[in-house]
């Protein structure tokens, strides 16, 4: 409370308590005008706000807001649905403490208010909200039947599912998911559904950047309403994957070989990008195709990593330049190996090959590669025999031993199983590079403690600590659409 005073009036009395005081229109001290002017009426004590129970988000005018607890934005949302605070000057809003359970939120508020002339009075008091659920239109569209707008279908025709398994960690890394309505589960791929055609553009604008892909826009009618001229449409992007992964073995067609000036055509994925990169072990050259030089010349891998076979390194020679230094590119160095395989006892049939993992490989390691001269191919090889094939071609090193994984994955929809085999193969080859593990974020396990594995002999590359993320929350799941059977 603020009073002006002035030594040269008189005092009075105050009408109540009798204590001397400057004259003022109601003839009272300020504790009395306190106790009998409320400067809060017409201000709501209790008032019930909507949460939706799926997305957690809060109602207000309409629209649905995200807020966690005790947060500023959460605070706005509810001074704004507080009656009559408008007429009184707000000096502090502060959250008093409620259990995350209870359902209820409280609110102290300072507030002043003039009510004589020169005369302000301040009051607190506490505001409560009640909070109830109810479904946002969001989540009511994604638990209910054929109110998607648009679709997104992702196909790759292969039999393992690392690559969406890779996709799905960049859409999480981007936070792509939380505009999807929904995921179904297909033989060759996965469906995401979406509440308009812009989002689902946006998602799969998404897909053409992050791997080589070719796309197809279709549309459906619905509705239509002549009077109104009305039309509903759902729209559909059909995104086809490349078929071909890292450690696919590739042999361009001869047509493909000679637009390239003689490439030699016996090449190794070594990653997918947005291109296709294809490296000649022998050379350490990279050879660049985009997606579009891909489905124009429309060839497929020659063999898969499944196909490979287990060798033993019995010699490793680096090879040398003129300058006699190692040849290097990147992080691969050029060496010439000598091989058993795993199934020649005797160790009789030494193999000669030259290899690109010169800087990871000595003797007594074990690798994996394919055998040119027995592998079943799927495409024509009929060009390569005026060349030098190799034998083996190296693929990749294989560790004997791994530590316990301190780290994880976030999971867009963790009751839709993409195969446990495949997630661990994928989690090694993340282990084993750093490059393709800086495009995702890995996540620091806690729950797990370190066995005492300092004595293990050649095990593979685990994860720094410096890249895992201390903070691990799991998404809330993105919900199936099992019951969705109408064909797109």
């Amino acid at each position: 409370m603020e009073m002006e005073e002035d030594s040269s009036i008189p005092q009075i009395a105050c009408c109540i308590c009798g204590t001397g005081i400057q004259p003022n229109q109601a003839n009272m001290c300020p504790k009395c005008l306190n106790t009998q002017v409320d400067v809060s009426e017409g201000i709501a004590r209790n008032i019930t706000m909507f949460q939706c129970r799926g997305c957690q988000r809060y109602l207000r005018n309409l629209k649905w807001f995200d807020a966690d607890l005790e947060t500023p934005e959460l605070l706005a949302i509810c001074l704004k649905k507080i009656q009559g605070l408008n007429r009184v000057n707000l000096v502090d809003a502060v959250w008093i403490w409620t259990e995350p359970h209870s359902k209820r939120l409280k609110i102290r508020l300072t507030i002043q208010k003039e009510v004589f002339n020169n005369t302000i009075l301040e009051k607190r008091f506490i505001v409560d909200f009640v909070v109830k659920n109810q479904q946002c239109d969001g989540c009511a569209a994604s638990y209910t039947e054929h109110t998607w707008k648009a679709c997104v279908q992702a196909r790759q025709k292969v039999k393992h599912k690392k690559t969406f398994l890779y996709l799905e960690q960049l859409i999480l890394k981007h936070n792509l998911a939380a505009n999807c309505m929904g995921i179904k589960y297909q033989p060759n791929g996965l469906d995401f559904f979406f509440e308009s055609r812009s989002k689902a553009s946006h998602f799969a604008d998404f897909f053409r950047g992050s791997v080589p892909c070719r796309t197809k826009d279709s549309k459906r009618l619905v509705t239509h309403d002549p009077k109104s001229n009305d039309y509903k449409y759902k729209h559909s992007y059909f995104i086809e994957i490349c078929p071909i992964c890292k450690f696919d073995l590739v042999i361009l067609p001869p047509a493909l070989c000679r637009s390239l000036g003689g490439h030699f055509p016996i090449l190794l994925c070594d990653k997918v990008s947005s291109m296709l990169h294809c490296m000649d072990v022998n050379t350490l050259k990279i050879l660049s195709l985009d997606a579009d030089t891909f489905f124009r010349r429309g060839f497929r891998s020659a063999a898969t990593y499944p196909q490979t076979k287990l060798y033993m390194v019995m010699e490793v020679n680096p090879v040398l330049d003129d300058k006699k230094r190692p040849v290097r590119r990147g992080k691969y160095q050029l060496c010439d190996l000598e091989l058993v395989a795993e199934d020649d006892e005797m160790m009789t049939n030494v193999i000669d090959c030259r290899s690109h993992l010169g800087n990871i490989l000595k003797e007594g390691d074990y690798v994996k590669g394919y055998d040119l001269t027995s592998i079943q191919t799927t495409v024509d090889t009929s060009h390569l025999t005026k060349l030098k094939v190799p034998d083996v071609l190296v693929v990749k090193k294989i560790y004997k031993n791994r530590r316990r994984r301190k780290w994880k994955l976030k999971t867009m929809a963790s009751h839709m199983d993409l195969g446990n085999k495949d997630k661990e193969e994928f989690m090694r080859d993340l282990e084993e590079d750093a490059e393709m593990r800086a495009a995702i974020n890995v996540y620091k396990d806690d729950d797990l403690s370190s066995m005492s594995e300092h004595t293990l002999e050649d095990v593979a590359p685990q994860v720094p600590l410096a890249e895992m993320l201390a903070g691990f929350r799991i998404s809330e799941d993105l919900p199936t659409m099992d019951g969705f059977e109408e064909d797109i």
